[in-house]
């Protein structure tokens, strides 16, 4: 069985009203998911799922709507934004709520590349950055 989850360590997000925004901080590639991408991504967010369980999230999911989140997958796989497992640490199913499909919108953005890599995404601090390490 194949299990699905986030490429945590690769990738950082934030979330609007219509709209999450994933960069790929090894590529410098960013992404635009709408519709029920969000949905999707949200699931896995917090654990690992099969397709088959991420399809069960929806209300009366037709087969088209099902062949689009497996070609959802496949890309975002393709973009290493997932990772593909043989085993489940953890499978989370129980505090989801299914919604109706909405169209799924992932578009790739590779305009900014250069200066994600240059300049990666950190967290900053109250002192701001950068700033000079005083220690040793």
């Amino acid at each position: 069985m194949r299990f699905i989850t986030l490429n945590s360590e690769k990738i950082v997000s934030d979330k609007f009203d219509m709209e999450t925004i994933v960069v790929n901080l090894f590529t410098g590639s960013y992404y635009s998911l709408k519709g029920s991408a969000i949905h999707i991504f949200n699931c896995l967010e917090f654990s690992s799922h099969t397709t088959s369980t991420l399809k069960n999230y929806f209300v009366d999911l037709t087969e088209e709507q099902a062949l689009q989140i497996d070609s959802l997958i496949e890309q975002m796989l393709s973009e290493n934004l997932l990772l593909e497992q043989t085993q489940s640490p953890l499978i989370g199913q129980e505090n989801i709520e299914k919604v109706n499909y909405q169209e799924i919108s992932f578009e790739v953005f590779n305009d900014m590349q250069e200066l994600i890599l240059l300049d990666p995404i950190h967290e900053v601090d109250a002192k701001g950055w950068p700033h000079e390490n005083k220690e040793g």
